[in-house]
């Protein structure tokens, strides 16, 4: 992803003190048109001293934006990858024995699994909860919370937190805990 700014050192106000405000302004706009297109246009007046200085710390700048992109990219990929050998997104878990007696008789237990016990399988469950998990974790940690009207409230405004889509229900409904419902 590119970078959708310019950053301004502290620094250049100091050095770049010299320069009057059309000076300086001229040079923040080379800057930026640098940094976003790649070109050097023609600067004039004395912020062509400092358009070096710029040019190379903006590059500076954009390299180590990149690499720290490459970087969270490739340790999302691998928490997705674990993510999704880890978790297993089912209504049930079998075990299965098998005992061999002379008869070759075979023996098969199915369990299937509790709600809390899925959740302890994989605790990372994707899309919004429905109204039994809510319930379940107000339950479970002494929430006094109305999970019908809190799922009822959150799905009606597509799960988003004002403009934000909502990243944690569980934070969510501590905080309707917190503040009685009141939204």
């Amino acid at each position: 992803m590119a970078m959708n700014y310019m950053p301004l050192p502290y620094e250049f106000f100091e050095e770049m003190e010299v320069l009057t405000d059309e000076e300086y302004g001229r040079l923040i706009r080379w800057g930026q048109r640098y940094a976003l297109t790649g070109e050097q246009g023609e600067v004039r007046g004395n912020e062509k001293f400092y358009v070096n200085r710029m040019r190379m710390q903006l590059d500076r700048f954009r390299e180590h934006y990149e690499e720290v992109s490459r970087k969270r990219s490739e340790a999302g990929k691998r928490g997705a990858a674990a993510k999704k050998s880890n978790c297993r997104e089912t209504d049930t878990e079998t075990e299965t024995e098998t005992e061999t007696d002379t008869d070759t008789e075979t023996k098969t237990e199915t369990k299937t699994l509790s709600r809390k016990e899925q959740g302890e399988v994989c605790l990372v469950k994707s899309g919004p909860p429905d109204m039994f998990d809510v319930f379940t974790y107000c339950r479970d940690e002494g929430l006094d919370v109305d999970a019908e009207r809190f799922v009822d409230y959150y799905q009606a405004n597509g799960w988003m937190m004002g403009r934000v889509p909502m990243k944690d229900w569980r934070a969510a409904v501590r905080l309707w805990d917190q503040n009685a419902g009141v939204v």
